[in-house]
């Protein structure tokens, strides 16, 4: 793919982000990879992407732990911005390097 703009950010809910900066062969710009956002988070995010900046701590329990049951024996750290948007960090394996990865991320944003 040819792009003219190399520097693109990507606020993807899910892996559909991670792809296609794979499949442009793009650097990742973006702290939306590797994880999923659930709907209303995601929502919330997209009307009021500042939020992004909001400190990040994690927590032990997800709010939508019922939806859950197909993660039931994946273990991954929860992160949480803005004290109520759920950042799932599916593809990391501990709440240290989702920290990392994702202040990093923010920051070329």
């Amino acid at each position: 793919m040819n792009l003219k703009n190399k520097t693109v950010t990507i606020l993807s809910n899910n892996c559909w982000g991670t792809f296609m900066y794979k499949y442009c062969n793009l650097e990742f710009n973006s702290p939306f990879i590797g994880l999923f956002v659930f709907a209303p988070d995601y929502i919330k995010l997209l009307e009021e992407p500042s939020l992004i900046y909001s400190d990040l701590c994690f927590i032990e329990r997800s709010r939508f732990q019922n939806i859950l049951e197909f993660l039931d024996d994946k273990e991954y750290p929860i992160g949480l911005i803005a004290n109520d948007i759920e950042i799932h960090f599916i593809h990391y394996k501990d709440e240290d390097e989702a920290y990392a990865k994702w202040s990093r991320r923010v920051k070329k944003d």
